[in-house]
């Protein structure tokens, strides 16, 4: 299964690829709320939150059997 940390060096590597250096930083309040991930790009940090699922397969349409 992919973890947060797998998630945050594909971030890292894609900012890598562009040719800009990252500037990533971990965000907590003194109550305990965080945010997983917080990249500052264009003058602005942006916060990433990472969840996970069981699931496997994208959510979508469901195909319906046919009726014949």
């Amino acid at each position: 299964p992919t973890t947060t940390n797998d998630f945050q060096a594909e971030i890292l590597k894609a900012i890598a690829h562009r040719g800009e250096e990252p500037r990533v930083h971990f965000w907590r309040t003194s109550s305990g709320k965080e945010v997983d991930l917080s990249v500052e790009a264009v003058g602005k940090l942006h916060p990433i939150e990472v969840k996970s699922s069981a699931r496997r397969d994208p959510p979508g349409p469901r195909s319906r059997p046919s009726r014949v």
